[in-house]
């Protein structure tokens, strides 16, 4: 089994339910991705893994179905693309501090509960009022 952290997780299970709605065809807005397969690509134990798609749920960043499938709210593709945002500012020479600081500033307004697992996982967050 995998040893990813919780924090660790919790992102990727973002990153696959993101990736999947973007690779959606139109017209299919209710398709959701099985625990199953998401298990098999982390290669976490069942019962971690629940209780990370569970908290997720429970902040609003994806639906569970069952507790089978889950599917990325549009909050939660909003926090993403935040994070893609944050990540790829921040490997240019010369990173754009303007998108830096708003993008910080949207998750401290509407999903702080991801700071603490960003700073974790390395990215450098920027102290913004």
């Amino acid at each position: 089994m995998s040893s990813l952290t919780d924090d660790e997780i919790r992102i990727q299970v973002l990153r696959i339910l993101y990736k999947e709605a973007r690779e959606r065809p139109s017209g299919h807005r209710r398709l959701f991705r099985g625990v199953d397969i998401i298990q098999n690509i982390l290669n976490v134990d069942l019962n971690v893994l629940e209780f990370n798609m569970e908290y997720l749920g429970e902040k609003g960043l994806i639906e569970l179905e069952l507790g089978e499938d889950a599917e990325i709210t549009a909050f939660g593709i909003d926090v993403v693309e935040r994070i893609l945002l944050l990540e790829k500012e921040s490997k240019k020479p010369k990173p754009d501090q303007g998108k830096i600081d708003r993008a910080v500033q949207w998750l401290k307004d509407n999903a702080d509960t991801i700071i603490p697992i960003l700073v974790d996982l390395g990215l450098k967050i920027p102290h913004t009022s």
